[in-house]
């Protein structure tokens, strides 16, 4: 008689990403944390506390210590499955998330996007997860360069022609009179 064969449950990990205090209104760790253990436990997978991951940095590169982590406990073996809020949580670079899925899907972790609502690994699901990838890193240089405009253009100021009249008496002053 063989005794049978013990089965193994999948060890998932959760990874956190929050950056900005406005994100942290949609996206706070404790709602992150609270979706993705509820989908790891609807999907039947176990989640250690030591495998939630955050990290409170921009994703737009990959030198985060969650992040790192979460790569070293899918490429051990400790994980076989990242459950991530959506791809702009997971990284903010194109070429980033691609590179990390591609590692993940050689090392036979599985990534789930929990408001992906698709499988990543069929052709579909990543045409959708490299579409995302892209628009991710297109809101983080559009959320860069309003930043920055903010802080290095001068106010500037519309005049009204009307209002110029009234202040000047009567007469516009303008760079190119005749």
């Amino acid at each position: 008689m063989t005794q049978p064969k013990a089965v193994l449950a999948l060890q998932a990990g959760l990874y956190i990403r929050v950056s900005t205090k406005d994100q942290a209104l949609k996206y706070s760790p404790d709602v992150q944390r609270s979706i993705l253990s509820k989908k790891a436990e609807d999907d039947g997978v176990t989640v250690r506390e030591e495998h939630i991951l955050l990290d409170k940095q921009t994703g737009t590169n990959s030198d985060r210590p969650g992040f790192e982590r979460m790569q070293a406990l899918a490429q051990s073996g400790a994980i076989q499955i990242v459950y991530v809020m959506s791809v702009d949580r997971f990284a903010r670079n194109t070429e980033d998330a691609l590179r990390v899925a591609r590692l993940l899907k050689e090392w036979r972790v599985r990534l789930v996007i929990a408001d992906l609502p698709m499988d990543i690994q069929t052709p579909e699901g990543e045409l959708a997860y490299t579409q995302f990838a892209a628009f991710a890193q297109f809101q983080a240089a559009q959320i860069k360069k309003y930043a920055r405009g903010g802080r290095d253009r001068r106010p500037t100021t519309i005049r009204n022609p009307t209002t110029a009249q009234q202040r000047t008496g009567g007469q516009s002053k303008t760079a190119c009179s005749s």
